[in-house]
């Protein structure tokens, strides 16, 4: 975590390094995700900031492309779509139940 993403891009080219260095460890950029946040007026928003990984772009989550942790999709700004679904599907549910009784 940094303020900046220069100062990420230069952590990250120092894992590569490292692992590079250890002749056995191996990055994948491919499961590797990044979430910056910028100041916009007021709000917070997700950003790409272009980090990249033995020269691979690193993927950008955002509220269309969330990222999976531990079986759960996750968006830029922490909510579970696939879990609000299923919430507002049960609610809806259980409206129904009260309706008809």
């Amino acid at each position: 975590m940094t303020r900046n993403p220069k100062h990420c891009q230069v952590l990250l080219d120092e894992v590569d390094k490292f692992c590079e260095w250890t002749d056995g460890l191996r990055t994948k950029p491919s499961k590797c995700h990044c979430l910056c946040l910028g100041r916009r007026n007021t709000r917070y928003t997700s950003y790409d900031p272009g980090l990249s990984l033995g020269g691979q772009c690193i993927s950008t989550v955002t509220e269309n492309a969330p990222f999976k942790f531990l079986g759960r999709k996750i968006d830029n700004i922490g909510r579970t779509p696939s879990l609000e679904g299923i919430v507002d599907s049960f609610l809806n549910d259980l409206n129904k139940v009260d309706i008809a009784n």
